[in-house]
């Protein structure tokens, strides 16, 4: 008996592509019911339904196809760019690199967390008009602190002598609502601090050697 193949349909976030050959891609998403997602992307599907759409931190709705087990082949899509990520600097840019690990580390292949996905939605959509070093910072917290990892945890601020004022901020940034200016001026002094904390944290307790690690600072 011919095997029925599974369609899904999803709507997610996609984080980053990557050339498989021949035309064809490879994207990741993270998504609002399945939690992140790997799918393949033919060249004739993307001739189809454009390129623009395969850039990061785009909205997708799309139907992905199994293709074996686990594997899924992406086989149509649309959406829009909810952020343009072609007016960030090289150096911002590497600074959304660092979300997008922590993203992709700390949320596991197919399990669902809407409740990280709404927050990543709400992240991406107030950096518009902001700072971007502070809002990837910003993010980069609140992510790891949806996946089960507070940076601004007491013992932690201690271990690391981190300042009380320093360990405020923190506390500000996780709670951060995205719905209005924060208000506050941060020094480039405590800026730093909290970008030096951030790095020793992923790696100590999240146990986790980031490639675009230091890019804070």
């Amino acid at each position: 008996m011919k095997k029925v193949q599974t369609i899904k349909n999803i709507e997610g976030i996609l984080l980053h592509s990557k050339e498989a050959g021949n035309g064809n891609r490879i994207v990741f998403i993270f998504t609002k019911n399945y939690g992140n997602q790997t799918a393949f992307v033919s060249q004739s599907t993307i001739k189809s339904f454009g390129s623009g759409l395969l850039m990061p931190f785009t909205y997708l709705r799309c139907s992905m196809a199994e293709t074996s087990f686990d594997k899924w082949t992406l086989i149509q899509y649309e959406g829009k760019n909810i952020c343009d990520i072609s007016k960030f600097s090289y150096e911002d840019w590497c600074r959304w690199c660092f979300v997008i690990e922590i993203i992709k580390w700390g949320f596991p292949l197919g399990e669902k967390d809407i409740n990280a996905y709404i927050r990543l939605v709400k992240c991406l959509k107030g950096i518009l008009d902001k700072n971007k070093q502070v809002s990837a910072y910003i993010t980069a917290l609140q992510m790891l602190y949806a996946a089960g990892y507070d940076a601004s945890a007491q013992e932690m601020c201690e271990l690391y002598n981190l300042s009380d004022e320093s360990k405020t901020l923190l506390q500000k940034f996780i709670n951060y609502s995205w719905e209005k200016p924060m208000g506050i001026n941060i020094s480039k002094e405590m800026l730093k601090e909290i970008a030096l904390y951030l790095d020793k944290f992923v790696k100590s307790v999240c146990d986790m050697e980031l490639k675009s690690k230091k890019m804070f600072i």
